[in-house]
């Protein structure tokens, strides 16, 4: 198996299925819930599986392709985020200022990344990947989040998913 058939998975219908993006979302989902004397062992429990997912331990691929697979992860992620016509689907039906958006994005991948891993002593094994996602947002957004500037969005371009693409 390489990254790319780890990343993506065919779905029945035929499509494809970012497998990446997903584990991403429910470490967002995880961290935006709290963690109590109740819980802990189950969330640690949780980011361990979710680590393993998105390559961030455990895994057996080199590193620089695991990274570029998080590159890519991130930049579509912040494509969709910041698109007004799913930022609608995604944020409500408030128009929010481009430059809002570019803030909450950097928060979310603050807390995600950084914040929550930290609550579990797991700070230091989300490193890369934070290091990571925050390139990709200064690249992308890191004027927009300055109250200058486009964002540096190339077309979204589908066609790479999937272990050829």
């Amino acid at each position: 198996m390489n990254i790319k058939e780890k990343r993506f998975s065919q779905k029945k219908d035929g499509s494809w299925s970012d497998n990446f993006m997903l584990t991403y979302l429910q470490l967002k989902l995880a961290s935006e819930t709290k963690i109590s004397v109740f819980n802990r062992k189950l969330k640690e429990r949780e980011i361990q599986k979710l680590m393993e997912d998105l390559c961030v331990t455990g895994s057996p691929f080199d590193p620089e392709e695991v990274r570029a697979e998080w590159k890519d992860m991130t930049e579509r992620y912040i494509h969709i985020c910041y698109d007004p016509e799913t930022r609608m689907k995604l944020y409500g039906i408030i128009k929010r200022k481009n430059e809002a958006v570019a803030w909450q994005l950097l928060k979310e991948i603050e807390r995600t990344t950084k914040t929550y891993p930290g609550l579990l002593g797991r700070e230091e094994e989300f490193a890369p990947l934070y290091d990571v996602m925050m390139e990709v947002w200064n690249e992308i957004l890191g004027d927009v989040g300055k109250g200058s500037g486009q964002p540096v969005l190339s077309p979204y371009d589908p066609s790479p998913y999937g272990p050829t693409g």
